[in-house]
């Protein structure tokens, strides 16, 4: 399975990973509310500030490529890790 880190500048703000799976968001969820779930990737946010823009772009993309492909045209950096 594949992952990638997103950066804004010197900041990581997203871990990525391919295949269906949870989204988790910085902020903190209710008791007894599990995470969203995604159909082709899951994901982890890391910096409050940029999530509802990770958020939009998301929701506008077809596929992990697409999401991916969207970051990198808003000027996000994204490193396939290791």
């Amino acid at each position: 399975m594949s992952r990638w880190d997103v950066w804004q500048g010197e900041a990581r703000v997203l871990v990525v990973e391919e295949g269906p799976g949870a989204l988790i968001s910085t902020a903190p969820r209710r008791p007894g509310h599990p995470a969203p779930r995604h159909p082709f990737l899951s994901a982890t946010a890391l910096d409050a500030a940029s999530e509802a823009t990770l958020r939009d772009t998301l929701d506008a993309a077809s596929d992990l490529a697409d999401f991916l492909a969207r970051l990198r045209d808003q000027g996000f950096r994204v490193t396939e890790a290791p």
